[in-house]
């Protein structure tokens, strides 16, 4: 074989392999999890070889991508790698009164711990509750507080400046899956008092009713969600998954400190990972279907800004 018939061969089959390369079939997607086992997330196992945990900011855990990066596929690495917990169906509605020591309660609390900024146990510590009914979604948390006497409470109406109180943020996303998802948010402080949010939406009125109790070593608070309020029915929900984030703002003592069920991005606002809660059970089939819900009035202009950051 001639020199150049040598070097057209060489030419043809390294077109042919590149041509080959780059129309290959993508690899296989990992096996999907099973989202509405009560497992624990792999947050604590070596991640495989594709995975790495972004540096910046991104609500997938993701760094380069394989071939197999789908949107799909980047589903399925935020909810197998970020905080995950269940939704619990309650067979009667808690007493919303800021205990969440009921018996409906008992197995409603989520599993994974908070963290702080370091991404160690926080402390003190705060657990979260998860519950639905055919009307609501029920929020609860339990924090503890050794020196409650020091706590900022000063917001005492609805809408009022929460966040400058010690408080917990409650943010839900429904739709995470969308592109552009609206969040809605929800902080409360020691009071009871409500701060609660479409987006940016300062003057949206979710008809949240809510409790709180300061104890002795702690300070706990229950929350009725109106389902109908965050777009969802109680009959389309078992087996869905939102993204949520619970942020702990802690300022009893004289300082700000911030805690979290999902990693910690930034240590003053509390921006992170978002983590996924899903829902398990349905109504019985000989439950009666509820009385239909008046809506409310709508509330008055409130003065807060949205300023804080602790949401998307």
């Amino acid at each position: 074989m001639s020199a150049l018939k040598l070097t057209l061969y060489l030419c043809v089959i390294g077109s042919l392999t590149l041509v080959t390369g780059c129309w290959s079939a993508p690899g296989p997607p990992p096996d999907w999890p099973q989202l509405d086992l009560e497992d624990e997330p792999d947050t604590a196992v070596t991640p495989p070889s594709w995975y790495k945990s972004a540096k910046e900011y991104n609500p997938w855990p993701l760094g380069p991508e394989p071939e197999y990066a789908t949107a799909e596929w980047r589903h399925w690495c935020a909810v197998r790698y970020n905080s995950r917990d269940i939704v619990r169906w309650l067979d009667a509605p808690p007493t919303i009164d800021g205990r969440p020591d009921e018996a409906v309660w008992k197995d409603a609390a989520v599993k994974t711990t908070f963290i702080d900024p370091l991404g160690k146990g926080a402390s003190p510590a705060t657990t979260i509750y998860l519950g639905y009914d055919e009307n609501n979604l029920y929020l609860a948390a339990r924090a503890e507080e050794p020196s409650p006497d020091t706590m900022q409470v000063a917001a005492t109406h609805q809408d009022g400046s929460v966040r400058l109180d010690d408080h917990i943020a409650f943010s839900l996303a429904p739709e995470w899956k969308t592109q552009a998802f609206s969040a809605y948010r929800f902080l409360v402080n020691p009071g009871g008092t409500v701060s609660d949010f479409l987006d940016a939406r300062r003057y949206w009125d979710a008809g949240v009713e809510a409790a709180a109790v300061v104890g002795q070593g702690s300070w706990s608070v229950e929350m009725a969600i109106p389902l109908k309020a965050l777009g969802a029915r109680a009959d389309d929900l078992a087996g869905t998954v939102w993204a949520c984030r619970f942020v702990r703002h802690r300022y009893a003592g004289g300082r700000h400190q911030v805690s979290s069920w999902t990693r910690i991005l930034d240590a003053e606002t509390g921006a992170g990972n978002w983590g996924h809660m899903i829902f398990k059970g349905v109504k019985t089939e000989d439950k009666q279907p509820a009385e239909p819900q008046t809506e409310r009035p709508e509330k008055a202009h409130s003065a807060e800004e949205p300023t804080d950051k602790d949401g998307p």
